[in-house]
């Protein structure tokens, strides 16, 4: 019956399409992007901060073979280096919601990207040379 009155309404939703001209594309128009992330260094901290995590985010996928390989670990191991990110993200906004950044927070997020940056490629590293 809900399926129903929900058709019904949807069909009485009158759809306008507007027919939008684009402007001729120019360098200006192209670097555009480039220009807004110069004016605004926040969105560029931003777009960094998610180039790393993105990046380098997928070591969580090694997690099983560090505990099982290297750590020669079980399940209980796997379950604890899985709740670490979470636990850090959780002592992290403890920390900053009694201790906020005043100054330098741009300093402070490219810190902890570098930081976070080089404990993946140590942990990763770490991983090569057990192999070997």
């Amino acid at each position: 019956m809900a399926f129903i009155g929900a058709a019904v309404v949807l069909s009485s939703i009158k759809i306008e399409q507007v027919v939008r001209t684009r402007p001729p594309l120019t360098l200006e128009s192209l670097f555009s992007g480039i220009a807004f992330i110069r004016r605004k260094p926040v969105i560029l901290g931003t777009l960094s901060l998610d180039l790393f995590a993105v990046l380098l985010g997928g070591a969580t996928a090694l997690l099983p073979v560090f505990a099982r390989d290297i750590l020669h670990a079980g399940l209980w191991a796997l379950g604890l280096l899985h709740a670490a990110p979470a636990v850090g993200v959780l002592t992290g906004s403890i920390y900053l919601a009694h201790f906020p950044l005043r100054q330098r927070a741009g300093t402070a997020l490219f810190g902890g990207v570098i930081a976070f940056s080089i404990a993946t490629l140590c942990s990763g590293y770490r991983g090569i040379c057990t192999f070997r």
